[in-house]
């Protein structure tokens, strides 16, 4: 007889450790409510045409696809299966999938519903999502996701809203010593254009947001594995760069690509420009970073 197990990738909660996370939803939500949020929720499961093709093909290929009910090879077309065509086939048995993010959702509700909410909306979702990414130290294939989104506004007083409330929930939480990051798609789109990429934007973004995960030398070997070369179309240094070196012979990102920094400004807060990258998104987005490893995006929207 087996022993009792959970899948990979996901975990069990004890009553001590669900205080604690309670705790944490709680003081974030009051957080949006004072700043006049309003929470929704959207299902579990999406139509499976509905998430694919919004992450990339890496990302698709991490959505858990759920198999339609009775006799799903029944409707399997025989080529496809002859073939071994896996993907094809995906959408032959599975017409749903579980969420892989908010936001997509999120996009989805806005779009049925967009004649009963307000606008500008103020929204916030604190739901759990699910990746087929491979488990590791800190990384699961079941967690919670938090989100607040402002749309509907085209104005910049949005994406400043945004950072009081980062630095508001924080303070909140208590988390010691954090800074936030601030970055901008127009300002890596206007790079890519600088270096005579810009008709491959998505695909520099793509290997740049792996900078955490890989490094910087990881990078590059994924940019010269995408056709990017030494040198760029209009002679200037190539995307392809081998990175900068800090003090103690420790890779400094920072120097890799310029950036600028007002510590402890108008504010009251740490606050700084990074060169990051943020695919699919049209305008800025934030991040912060802290000393425990929390990281939180924003485009005209933060993710908690």
């Amino acid at each position: 007889m087996s022993k009792p197990s959970i899948p990979k990738g996901t975990r069990d909660f004890t009553p001590e450790v669900m205080a604690r996370r309670q705790w944490i939803f709680s003081t974030l939500r009051s957080a949006f409510e004072r700043r006049g949020f309003q929470p929704i929720e959207t299902p579990a499961m999406e139509a499976l045409t509905t998430l694919t093709g919004k992450y990339g093909e890496e990302g698709d290929q991490l959505i858990f696809k759920i198999l339609n009910n009775g006799d799903f090879l029944g409707k399997a077309q025989d080529d496809t299966l002859n073939a071994r065509d896996s993907k094809a086939l995906g959408f032959q048995i599975s017409k749903k999938a579980l969420r892989y993010d908010l936001t997509v959702p999120f996009a989805r509700f806005v779009t049925m519903h967009r004649n009963e909410i307000p606008m500008p909306f103020k929204r916030y979702q604190m739901q759990t999502v699910w990746r087929g990414d491979r488990p590791g130290k800190g990384r699961y294939q079941e967690f919670v996701q938090c989100d607040a989104d402002i749309i509907g506004s085209t104005g910049v007083l949005c994406e400043l809203e945004l950072v009081c409330l980062f630095y508001e929930a924080l303070t909140a939480l208590k988390v010691p010593q954090f800074r936030i990051l601030v970055n901008d798609r127009r300002i890596l789109s206007g790079m890519a254009d600088h270096l005579g990429i810009g008709d491959r934007l998505t695909e520099w973004t793509v290997a740049v947001d792996k900078a955490d995960k890989v490094g910087i030398e990881g990078v590059c070997k994924e940019l010269g594995e995408r056709g990017f070369s030494d040198r760029s179309p209009r002679g200037h240094p190539s995307p392809v760069r081998r990175p900068a070196i800090g003090r103690g012979g420790h890779e400094d990102p920072r120097r890799t690509i310029p950036c600028s920094g007002c510590p402890r400004g108008c504010c009251g807060f740490g606050f700084a420009v990074e060169p990051r990258p943020i695919r699919r998104c049209p305008r800025a987005r934030a991040r912060v970073r802290t000393r425990l490893g929390p990281r939180i995006g924003l485009l005209h929207r933060s993710d908690f």
